[in-house]
């Protein structure tokens, strides 16, 4: 067996493709995440004490929301059921919602849907979470979790219904760049004379880019 950047290659003909980085440093629990001081206290309180609820991840590209929304799926051991925006139809809720009314299979004890760029939701679907969200017709056990950019596609009726969580990248930028340094001599066994501040800077604190931006140094070493 060889080892390669980023992972190892199989013998007999078969191959492990190397990660990307973004996915091989992606954080398994909520506090492995860089900056995100409020977000990671808030949700690791509900950790401690989770319960059925919907919550809204807003913030920009990168700075890791679906991440989370993973790691608290694994975290809790919930089952879960994913939805993309531009699937996020009337029947496909309707669908997941069905679902959620049975035990979970896994240990957990909760069910956690995750949808993905809620603000492309249509307006029919937002009105047919409505009653999933508050007391009228939820499911058992479960907890939703929305993700966008921007709240400026979502009805207010909607957004009174979820519990809204900030991420920001704002001053993560030095927390960012040890990130990037510490990852760069843990892949390439070496120092390097890169500006990982800059490269933080550059890609405006969006994680995902600068990991991106840095397999580029990597592989060019």
């Amino acid at each position: 067996m060889s080892t390669s950047l980023f992972g190892s290659e199989a013998s007999s003909g078969t191959f492990n493709f190397p990660k990307p980085l973004a996915e091989k440093y992606r954080p398994g629990k909520v506090n492995e995440f860089i900056g995100l001081d409020k977000v990671r206290k808030v949700l690791s309180a509900f950790l401690a004490r989770p319960f059925p609820s919907s919550w809204l991840f807003v913030g920009p590209p990168g700075v890791g929301k679906s991440s989370m929304a993973l790691a608290l799926r694994d975290e809790l051991g919930a089952e879960f059921h994913h939805i993309p925006s531009q699937k996020c139809t009337v029947d496909q809720i309707d669908s997941v919602i069905r679902l959620c009314w049975y035990l979970p299979h896994r240990a957990g004890g909760f069910h956690l849907v995750l949808v993905d760029e809620a603000d492309r939701m249509s307006p029919a679907a937002q009105l047919a979470l409505l009653s999933k969200l508050d007391s009228t017709d939820p499911p058992p056990n479960t907890i939703f979790i929305f993700t966008c950019n921007s709240t400026d596609g979502l009805e207010k009726r909607f957004l009174s219904r979820c519990r809204v969580l900030e991420f920001s990248s704002y001053g993560m930028r030095d927390e960012l760049a040890n990130f990037l340094q510490v990852i760069y001599v843990s892949e390439t066994g070496k120092q390097a004379a890169i500006d990982f501040a800059r490269m933080a800077k550059t890609s405006c604190n969006n994680v995902r880019d600068a990991l991106m931006n840095l397999e580029i140094e990597i592989l060019g070493s």
